[in-house]
């Protein structure tokens, strides 16, 4: 990371956009300002507005909205025209709302000719509104009719601030390359959940609920040295220490969000059904998800790098970890150069690696309902590690991954216009932390997931080892055209990542015929991403003008769903008439982007251009189960590049 640190210089940006489709339009305003401090020093502060309006590429829905009797196309037009969504949409897909204010600063200020004093940090403040599934009128479980007789569409609000700072102290003694730092920083993320109901208070729920939310924040203590030796061709021997504290807490909601108000109501066959307990969309977080937990770390590294002859060059550094909650761990890494020519390198390294199970996964934990693709919600609840639910469920307690890198590549220049790199790495990880599917209560005879009013349960576990396989390859090419000058870079990358050996389940999972991690979350890990990417870009310079196109192209990727196994007949798909596999292929796409800039002085640039040109989208889906009645045309599962489409904008630079 780069911190600016120009003074006399005042830069303004604004930037707006929307869609071809006309929704999405965003703003951006950002101001950037450098001071001196005397002759010894200086203060930068950089300040930034962005404002986004949410994208909807739902479809039009056809399933069930009233009681069968009332689901007639006069009711079903009345609902669809209350909605506040265009056509027969009832969900909203795409690009949420969001606001965005962002102040950061950087200083620095000379104590003396050997030392200075320094500052940075700032605060990050967003804004959010996403919306859930509808509730329609039918579904009176979730739906309180005399509040909303059409039902809702629940939207999650998020406030999310950011605040960090950093104090140092650097300089110069004895040779020695001396810094001394410590970072406080902090996240808090509040839930809003409005335009909903908490249909087990029948009436007397509210329909905005504080539902809680999270607050995470570290304390950093960094000292390190640094000095060059004069021995061989040059040596620098680098070494320090850090200790960190962290502190993660779960907030509950207030009580309404979460409470079982015991309001019932009569179905259609003549029976008094419980309706469901907290905010529809989000429950908040209850007292008995309510923590703070602490951990501390300390850790020093020992770093070395010679130049051993001109052509080689050898690095080899070690770090030790202390957890007060995991024991110590040593991992290393070595690497070496060789320099064939001032125009051909060779470099490989191998490495250990060791990640502790952060906080959130260890302690996180609460309820929320989630859709499958026919639209039927279920109530899940994720358990950490530590709940008696993980201990009757035989679920280990968390461990740390360990990991092992190598990689190898060259960098070279050709006709000094083209300059190549490319790299081969493999990653090995062991104790892979993944989140498990959802665990149903069928085989429960506890009834364990009814004592929380839940119908699945998930947890985080090391279930897996992964083995990535993977090549980076960049070029860049630099050439004169008549007046102008080109700069063109093709980056590509392919990786492969695949589940090694048997997944790790409990006993009690396997004596009872479940999964902890199916074929849909295998799916995640090996094939949910494309393999394959790749990026040109090329920026031609001509006078006062800059034109820039870059090209995008996403490999294919596959969605496995979870109970279409090979030994699977699948289900009904209303496109074809046929029983099939809910299983499905997304081919690769490129996306076009486009700008022209024109540099009127020194002081003001104007742009133009449009991101993804030419209006590309992923593949819908080919099966309507995956459809949720029509509405869902894009896969939520699956998303290469996103669904706003084209869109088109403006920017204008200001250097004052």
């Amino acid at each position: 990371i780069i911190l600016k640190n120009q003074t006399g210089i005042i830069e303004l940006k604004t930037l707006s956009s929307v869609t071809k489709e006309g929704d999405g339009q965003a703003n951006y305003v950002s101001g950037n300002v450098g001071f001196d401090l005397g002759k010894n020093g200086f203060v930068n502060i950089s300040a930034e507005y962005r404002d986004r309006e949410s994208v909807n590429r739902a479809g039009n829905f056809t399933g069930q909205i009233f009681k069968e009797a009332e689901d007639t196309s006069e009711n079903r037009q009345l609902f669809f025209d209350q909605t506040g969504l265009d056509g027969q949409r009832i969900l909203e897909v795409g690009s949420a709302t969001s606001r965005n204010i962002n102040l950061q600063f950087n200083s620095e200020f000379k104590i003396n000719e050997k030392a200075s004093i320094y500052a940075f940090g700032g605060r990050n403040y967003r804004e959010g509104n996403s919306k859930g599934f509808y509730r329609r009128p039918f579904q009176e479980k979730q739906v309180v009719l005399s509040l909303f007789p059409f039902g809702f569409l629940p939207e999650i609000g998020t406030d999310i601030q950011d605040d960090a700072i950093t104090l140092g102290i650097k300089g110069t003694k004895n040779d020695w390359d001396i810094d001394f730092s410590h970072t406080i920083g902090e996240n808090t993320l509040e839930f809003t959940i409005e335009n909903t109901n908490n249909a087990s208070l029948g009436e007397e729920s509210p329909t905005i609920f504080d539902a809680g939310g999270f607050l995470y924040n570290q304390n950093v203590t960094n000292l390190d040295f640094s000095k060059n030796y004069d021995y061989l061709e040059g040596i620098n021997v680098a070494f320090g220490a850090q200790l960190r504290v962290e502190n993660y807490q779960i907030i509950a909601g207030e009580e309404a969000s979460f409470v079982d108000g015991g309001v019932t109501f009569i179905n259609a066959e003549g029976i008094e059904t419980k309706r469901n307990v907290g905010a529809q969309v989000f429950p908040g977080f209850r007292p008995e998800n309510e923590l703070s937990r602490f951990r501390t770390n300390s850790s020093g590294y020992i770093d070395v790098e010679a130049k051993l002859t001109n052509e080689w060059l050898a690095a080899l550094s070690g770090r030790v970890e202390n957890y007060n909650d995991f024991n110590s761990e040593i991992t290393w890494r070595a690497a070496l150069r060789y320099l064939f020519s001032k125009n051909l390198s060779v470099r490989a390294s191998y490495s250990t690696g060791f990640r502790a199970p952060s906080l959130h996964q260890l302690y996180f934990n609460n309820t929320s309902i989630q859709f499958v693709d026919d639209g039927t919600p279920f109530d899940v609840g994720t358990f950490n590690n530590f709940s008696a639910v993980a201990e009757a469920f035989g679920i280990e307690r968390l461990s740390p991954e360990i990991s092992k890198h190598f990689g190898i590549g060259f960098t070279t220049k050709v006709f000094n216009k083209f300059s190549v790199s490319a790299d081969y790495y493999k990653v090995k990880i062991d104790d892979r932390i993944v989140l498990s599917n959802q665990i149903d209560q069928g085989f429960s005879e506890e009834g364990l997931l009814n004592r929380f009013g839940l119908q699945r349960a998930q947890f985080f576990t090391n279930a897996i080892d992964t083995n990535t396989d993977g090549v980076d390859i960049k070029v860049n090419f630099n050439n004169k055209i008549g007046s102008g000058n080109l700069q063109s870079t093709l980056s590509a990358n392919y990786s492969k990542t695949k589940i090694d050996g048997t997944i790790r389940s409990t006993d009690v999972l396997e004596n009872n015929n479940k999964e902890i991690f199916n074929r849909e979350e295998r799916s995640r890990i090996e094939s949910l991403q494309p393999r394959f990417k790749m990026v040109f870009l090329n920026t031609f310079e001509y006078r006062k003008f800059i034109f820039q196109a870059n090209n995008s192209f996403f490999g294919s990727t596959k969605y496995l769903h979870p109970d279409d196994g090979e030994a699977s007949r699948g289900v009904f798909n209303e496109f074809t008439g046929r029983v099939e596999s809910r299983d499905q292929t997304f081919s690769s796409k490129v996306i076009t982007d486009l700008s022209a800039t024109y540099r009127l002085n020194d002081f003001i640039h104007f742009s133009v251009g449009a991101n993804n040109v030419f209006n590309v989208f992923p593949d819908k889906h080919k099966h309507s189960a995956n459809t949720n009645n029509g509405s869902i045309v894009f896969s939520r599962r699956v998303q290469q590049f996103g669904v706003n489409g084209a869109s088109y904008f403006g920017k204008l630079l200001l250097n004052l």
